[in-house]
């Protein structure tokens, strides 16, 4: 068998170039939910990343078939989109988050950004948060502690943290 032949067929694809500025490949319910934890810093401590799993399509250790899973576009429906948001949430509710009196629009985006491991987000997508920031209200500590709280669930569970 000759290797050079596969490998140049394999590498002169035109398919495996087309997205290189973009992710367009839907992560598995695993990948998101370990994704997720380590951007938070969070270890697994109890069921909740297993619980949310199995909301998402992806119980480890008990695939559908032999065959394993479907993946792709199957891992994305109302039912699993809701689980990777509500699961994003509750890592939220135990996350320590600190009042920064006179936050800006655009500081609390930064901050939030930084705290969840500065992920790959669209300009489009990047625009539409921070637009969020400069309209979510910020006059007391607790609603800039909720600002911070939506800006890392928008960053953690929207459209681009379902693709690598």
């Amino acid at each position: 068998m000759q290797l050079r032949p596969l490998m140049q067929a394999i590498l002169l694809q035109p398919q495996l170039f087309e997205s290189l500025e973009e992710p367009n490949m839907v992560k598995p319910p695993v990948v998101y939910v370990v994704g997720a934890m380590r951007a938070l810093g969070l270890k697994i401590t109890d069921t909740t990343a297993s619980d949310y799993l199995d909301g998402m399509g992806e119980l480890p250790y008990f695939p559908p078939t032999v065959a394993g899973w479907a993946g792709g576009l199957s891992w994305l429906n109302t039912d699993t989109a809701l689980a990777r948001f509500n699961f994003i949430s509750t890592l939220l509710q135990d996350t320590k988050i600190k009042d920064v009196e006179g936050e800006s629009a655009a500081e609390a985006y930064v901050r939030a950004y930084a705290a969840v491991g500065s992920p790959w987000l669209a300009a489009a997508t990047q625009a539409k948060i921070k637009r969020f920031a400069a309209a979510a209200p910020s006059s007391t500590p607790d609603t800039r502690i909720n600002r911070q709280i939506t800006l890392r669930a928008l960053i953690l569970a929207g459209p681009d943290a379902q693709v690598m």
